[in-house]
């Protein structure tokens, strides 16, 4: 998980997720650098940067496809959301 590093993540974070989450999730973040890299660069691409808070709050952001996140942000900027309030929906989104 060195590669969440790039995007802020520090050690100490990293441990963090590793301690919440079961291993099947830690696995799949492990062993799909690629696909988890495409979910946070499109939030990038989005304004939405608080990466690990998001991992920490909501990890299933991050174990589904990029194209169902896309659907869900459109909605919420098509019901006339801001970045902030679509980054606040996304946090506690369960």
């Amino acid at each position: 998980m060195e590669y969440l590093k790039k995007y802020g993540i520090t050690d100490k974070e990293i441990e963090e997720l590793e301690e919440r989450y079961n291993e099947g999730i830690i696995s799949f973040i492990k062993e799909n650098p690629i696909f988890i890299t495409s979910t946070i660069e499109y939030l990038y691409s989005e304004n939405i940067k608080c990466i690990y808070l998001l991992m920490i709050n909501n990890i299933k952001i991050f174990l589904e496809t990029k194209i169902a996140l896309q659907r869900k942000i459109e909605k919420m900027k098509k019901d006339g959301l801001k970045v902030k309030e679509i980054q606040m929906k996304l946090l506690q989104e369960r």
